[in-house]
């Protein structure tokens, strides 16, 4: 078990050789080993005029872990990109925030998880369909949640995703 400490304190349990700290040193403290990390965070804009409003960022990096912010397929001009269609809007979606992943420095490799809010279950296929052109190689975790709705009626699908630097597939 090894112990951090810094902004982020908390505990790790792994082996030595799968602990490698990218922003801090291994050292002994009380006969323990335990790794100093500071994180340097990152908020990281996806162009939405609302993330200013509502005062969130689209990406944000703490150190090599990436926390992306549930997004849909509202456009740049606030129109929903394919309105009544799951594929689409998912497609526009993924494309989006890995665009954004990748111009950030996070690969598609490296992300980890994803999460689908989708406003009716008989979309899975279309969601699926987009999805897989995206991850099928790396093969991220990956949940479905079921909602009653959006923020907007033709809006379908919102996606999240998680990634660590330096854990690609």
């Amino acid at each position: 078990m090894f112990n951090y400490f810094g902004k982020n304190r908390g505990t790790i349990e792994a082996s030595k050789e799968l602990v490698k700290p990218q922003n801090g040193v291994f050292r002994k403290v009380s006969g323990k080993e335990e790794i100093a990390m500071d994180f340097e965070r990152v908020n990281i804009k996806g162009g939405s005029a609302y993330e200013n409003v509502a005062g969130y960022s689209r990406i944000v990096k703490a150190g090599p872990f990436v926390y992306v912010s549930g997004t849909t397929s509202v456009t740049p001009e606030g129109t929903v990109y394919g309105e009544g269609d799951p594929y689409e809007q998912a497609k526009y979606i993924f494309n989006k925030l890995v665009g954004l992943l990748e111009e950030n420095g996070v690969s598609r490799e490296e992300v980890v998880k994803v999460n689908i809010f989708a406003t009716k279950s008989s979309y899975n296929n279309e969601i699926t369909r987009a999805y897989s052109e995206y991850f099928k190689e790396s093969r991220p975790c990956c949940t479905w949640i079921g909602i009653k709705e959006l923020n907007r009626p033709t809006q379908l699908v919102e996606i999240e995703m998680q990634a660590i630097v330096g854990a690609k597939a």
